[in-house]
């Protein structure tokens, strides 16, 4: 806004004049202060932009997750590498070297803490593989309001200033302490090849041979002392040639070799150019992955070159863990001695032996997850290890061999005279070889099992009953069993020859194969041999035995003949023909039908021969042609049935079956089919059908009868249950108008009643009406018992809180009769799965009965315990009347009376033990009565484990 309009906008306002020109100057001066303090600011930026050009340090900024937002311009001229690469990362992210353990997380909890930090020295590799060192510095940011906003600071690049040798500075310390935790060995060198710095592990190298590196030698220097005193294997004492190519490969970076020790490691050596033409050399101890090559080049190529896989697997773990010794053992049927297969034992292999496991490590490997590992101090945990204590043994390791069915075999182990690390080594591929080993001994124990059965096959093929041989294409002899020598009458010298040629010849001038020329009879014996396809043919030798000999053709052009002896078959064949005939002319005569159904040529079952009078009594006029066609003979709704016979008879079942016939009859003829199939020997199939038939009518027609009868009990038993039911569900809806009218007039709780006798009048009316609702209640219980609609609720509690619960309701009905009552629990704590009101229920019966029959000055005793099968048993004796042993089954009839009549004098519906024996059946119990007369009555309550807490955790509801 101008100073004028400023003026014209006051005056409008109605402000005084004199105070509106003292505004408008006040304007124009604060105008040319803000272009001053513009033109000051924009000197100051250029000044600014000089100093950051010719500055060592650059400027940061970051956010409050601490992430770089913004680096002044000189940064990408001081640090070679734009700002873009670093925005948006942490200082933690772009150091890519770990200078110190928690040297990170130290930094991380002072910006987390917002506080500043001054000369902070850290490392990074940079893209051209150059080790850079930095310094930085930073202050935290907050605004107005305190709130923090990130870090602003400084940083600059002290690579040279290390690389100088600056000892005295502080970044030098601090990257000399950070460098000897690296794990692992660095030496940084200058253009002159001289160390300028060396960390711990790196200096250790030197010092295991007792010399000492110190800053300034040259590298020549460094490698000439470790020649002479041979801390490299491949370098001889005198030998310059190694040491004159390990100086080249020095003066070439980059560069990357494997150098191995006379200690045993091996090292992975890293040289890299760094940005002032000096060099860093990096190296990592390989010696551990080395060792897992070398274990597993053994394991692959020791077997191929013929050594035995055992002792390859003992000696690839030695060179695995650098341990004196290893074995693989197994375990013995006893599962308490091992046997040891094999062992490896300085550097070669060792005597096998055999030792108990007690008192040794091998033992944890068993008893525990499968391992064992001690890394020091074995021999003194187990000094009862004789083995252990010879070898020196301080560090032990041990894996198991698992079966392919997941048992323990067998182990692997190996025994140090040295201490181990803390943590097991190579455990990966100790379980890879345990595998191996393990799959080896099931591989020779299948081996050996092979073995074993041929020779088990070899003694069966000897002692079978027929006779084989095997010739191949050229007629030489295979095979051949002793039944062959016998059926063939074969000479063994003859066949141990191998030219089957000769043993057609003897037979044929034998006369075995018939009269005619031998050349001719040999020829046509060996035609029928090569036959392209199974043959089966019988002969008749002279010496009067019947042969039957099948050839089956080999896929190599060989041939397999088996000889079986029929002589006996051929007479048993024609002993049967005969009895066939007796058979069938005595199954004419039957009231009943067999027949026989054989397999023609066309693969079906067809009517072979049949005998019997019950077609001509069924007006039948014969039998189907084939097994097909009897279907068209039994009503349809069978037909299923029959099919199903069939099928069982194809898979070699008997079959026994009843089905309809339809005849000229008024109503169906049943029959009872039984069927049984006759199989071939060789190929297993159906070959023919053997059956009888029998008349079932009558006893079908009686069957139906009985169920139509029992159908009709059923509905009527049925029918009174649900009448039962019903009325007494009818009957309690005014009862309980009764009850409940007659307590209040029995309390007066509207008003007294007048006359005294009107209070007895209601209670005699109470008391009835709760009588008779008692009996209704019964009843409907008996009811939903006969009707299946009885249910159990089931729940965990106390056994004895039931029983006190019981007791406590009948004491004062015990007290009045004159009983004495008494309860005990043994098992206080004992628990129980089940209707806790239907079990109350039962024992209330129970105890009622016991009392009510008991006389003046008698006993009731329950008492609960836990059976030895893990049950519970409930007993009431009591001392009362008793019941004579024929009446003993009456009692848990319902609705029955022992004492019955209008004489009688004990009240009752005889409802209580039938419904209580329900009660109990349901829950799988039982429920038992022992009497005789006048010496009481033991009631016996059996409940099955089942119902004991934890034996029925999850039916909550069962359904009568």
């Amino acid at each position: 806004m101008s100073a004028e309009v400023f003026l014209y906008a006051v005056l409008a306002a109605g402000i005084p004049g004199c105070l509106a020109v003292w505004l408008g100057a006040a304007l124009t001066r604060n105008r040319r202060q803000k272009r001053q303090l513009e033109a000051e600011a924009e000197t100051l930026r250029r000044r600014l932009e000089e100093q950051e050009e010719i500055a060592e340090e650059w400027g940061w900024e970051t956010d409050t997750q601490h992430r770089f937002t913004w680096f002044s311009s000189n940064h990408s001229r001081l640090t070679g590498h734009s700002a873009s690469l670093y925005l948006g990362k942490a200082r933690w992210e772009v150091a890519n070297l770990e200078v110190e353990e928690g040297f990170w997380e130290e930094h991380r909890r002072t910006l987390d803490a917002h506080k500043p930090f001054n000369s902070m020295i850290y490392m990074a590799r940079a893209h051209d593989g150059g080790l850079r060192v930095f310094r930085s510095s930073g202050q935290p940011r907050f605004d107005a309001d305190g709130t923090f906003l990130g870090y602003r600071g400084v940083a600059t690049d002290i690579t040279k200033v290390v690389s100088a040798g600056d000892q005295a500075d502080v970044a030098q310390r601090r990257l000399q302490d950070a460098v000897d935790l690296m794990p692992q060995g660095l030496a940084l060198f200058d253009a002159d090849e001289r160390l300028i710095l060396a960390n711990r592990i790196y200096r250790e190298r030197f010092t295991r041979a007792n010399q000492r590196i110190e800053t300034g030698m040259t590298f020549e220097e460094l490698a000439r002392t470790a020649r002479a005193q041979g801390l490299v294997r491949e370098w001889g004492a005198e030998d310059e040639a190694a040491l004159q190519y390990r100086l080249s490969v020095f003066r070439n970076p980059p560069y990357r070799i494997e150098q191995s020790y006379q200690d045993g490691d091996t090292l992975d050596v890293m040289g890299s150019r760094t940005a002032d033409g000096g060099q860093v050399i990096l190296w990592t101890d390989i010696t551990e992955m080395k060792r897992r090559e070398k274990a597993l080049t053994l394991l692959v190529t020791g077997p191929a070159r013929g050594r035995d896989f055992l002792e390859t697997a003992c000696e690839a773990v030695s060179v695995l863990l650098n341990y004196r010794f290893s074995g693989i053992a197994r375990l013995d049927r006893s599962g308490h001695r091992a046997e040891v297969l094999s062992c490896w034992m300085d550097g070669g292999p060792g005597e096998v032996f055999s030792y108990s496991l007690e008192g040794t490590p091998c033992e944890g490997v068993y008893s525990q997850s499968g391992r064992c590992y001690f890394p020091d101090r074995a021999s003194e945990r187990f000094p009862e290890d004789r083995m252990l204590v010879d070898l020196g043994g301080r560090a032990f390791s041990g894996e198991a061999l698992y079966g392919r069915t997941g048992e323990k075999i067998g182990h692997l182990f190996a025994v140090h005279d040295a201490p181990d690390s803390e943590t097991q080594r190579h455990s990966d591929i100790l379980n890879l070889i345990a595998r191996w080993v393990a799959t080896e001994l099931e591989r020779r124990d299948a081996e050996e099992e092979r073995l074993r059965s041929a020779r088990l096959l070899q003694i069966f093929f000897d002692h079978m009953t027929e006779g084989i041989k095997v010739v191949d294409k050229d007629m030489q002899v295979l095979a051949y069993n002793r039944r062959f020598l016998e059926i063939a009458n074969v000479p063994r010298q003859l066949m141990a020859e191998g030219d089957y040629h000769k043993v057609l010849r003897h037979s044929a001038e034998r006369g075995d194969y018939g009269a005619g020329d031998v050349d001719e009879l040999v020829e046509q014996r060996i035609q029928r041999l090569f036959l392209p396809r199974p043959c089966v043919t019988e002969e008749l030798r002279p010496t009067g035995r019947n042969l039957e000999i099948r050839t089956n053709p080999l896929p190599d052009g060989g041939v397999v003949a088996t000889y079986v002896d029929i002589t006996d078959r051929k007479k048993a064949e024609e002993r049967l023909r005969e009895s066939e005939h007796r058979y069938r002319l005595i199954s004419d005569l039957a009231s009943d039908l067999v027949f026989s159904y054989a397999l023609d040529e066309d693969g079906r079952l067809g009517l072979e021969w049949y005998a019997g009078t019950l077609l001509s009594r069924l007006s039948l006029p014969g039998l189907p042609d084939t097994t097909e066609d009897w279907e068209n003979l039994v009503v349809a709704e069978d037909r299923p049935v029959l099919r199903q016979c069939l099928l069982k008879l194809a898979r070699g079942e008997d079959c026994s079956e009843e089905v309809r016939l339809q005849c000229d009859s008024e109503q169906d003829v049943w029959v009872r089919i039984l069927a049984r199939g006759e199989h071939d020997v060789e190929s297993g199939r159906l070959k023919r059908i053997l059956g009888a038939a029998q008349d079932v009518s009558e006893r079908k027609n009686a069957e139906a009868e009985m169920m139509q009868a029992m159908q009709a009990t059923e509905l009527a038993n049925r029918t009174k249950s649900d009448f039962l039911a019903t009325m007494s569900h009818e009957l309690r809806t005014p009862l309980n108008a009764i009850i409940g009218f007659a307590e209040i007039m029995e309390q007066q709780m509207l008003g007294p009643l007048g006359d005294v006798r009107y209070l007895d009048y209601s209670h005699d009316i109470k008391e009835s009406g709760s009588h008779l609702l008692r009996i209704i209640n019964d009843i409907l219980e008996v009811s939903k018992a006969e009707a299946g609609r009885l249910e159990l609720h089931a729940e965990y509690f106390r056994l004895l809180q039931l029983v006190e619960s019981s007791a406590r309701l009948v004491q004062h009905r015990a007290e009045d009769n004159g009983v004495a009552l008494e309860w005990e629990v043994p098992e206080s704590d004992l628990q129980l799965y089940a209707d806790q009101r239907r079990l109350k229920q039962v024992l209330l019966n129970v105890l009622s009965n016991a009392i009510k029959f008991t006389p003046e000055g008698g006993t009731v005793r329950l008492h609960a315990q836990s059976t030895s099968q893990g049950g519970l048993c409930l007993e009431v004796q009591d001392s009362g009347i008793g019941i004579e042993p024929e009446n003993i089954q009456r009692v848990f009839e319902p609705f029955t009376q022992l004492d019955s009549g209008l004489g009688r004098r004990h009240e009752g519906t005889g409802l209580g033990l039938p419904l209580s024996r329900t009660l109990v059946e349901l829950h799988g119990g039982e429920l038992t009565l022992e009497s005789r007369p006048g010496e009481g009555t033991r009631v016996i309550i059996l409940l099955p484990p089942e119902r004991m807490a934890g034996g029925q955790g999850e039916a909550l509801r069962i359904q009568a």
